[in-house]
């Protein structure tokens, strides 16, 4: 394959090992620099739960699931005592009217009860 030479813009063969013939650029040192580079920048890059994987740790998806399960859980937790609270409030709520029915139930009886004394 054919190569410019980043110094000088020659044509250069990267079988040729060592220099450029118009500037004496080391094109062998730089074309593997280059490839060390381009190597480099095509690897994936890796997330510590990737890293953690390859190293022995849990994989990924593992550490994800045991995430979004403990998030359920706390969802699931607080959707209960919402419920739960929803239900206090309600059965409050009932038991206040019960109270005020009553209590106007008793003012009308002893409203009658008064009148014909």
């Amino acid at each position: 394959m054919i190569i410019k030479c980043p110094e000088c813009g020659c044509k250069v063969s990267d079988m040729v090992t060592g220099t450029c013939p118009e500037c004496g650029f080391d094109v062998a040192a730089w074309a593997a620099e280059e490839e060390k580079k381009r190597v480099a920048e095509s690897r994936p890059k890796l997330t510590p739960f990737q890293i953690l994987n390859y190293n022995g740790g849990p994989a990924y998806s593992d550490v994800h699931d045991m995430m979004e399960s403990e998030h359920e859980k706390k969802q699931a937790i607080k959707t209960e005592k919402s419920i739960a609270r929803k239900a206090k409030r309600e059965a409050a709520k009932k038991e206040r009217r019960e109270v005020f029915r009553d209590l106007m139930l008793l003012d009308i009886v002893l409203g009658i009860w008064r009148r014909k004394r």
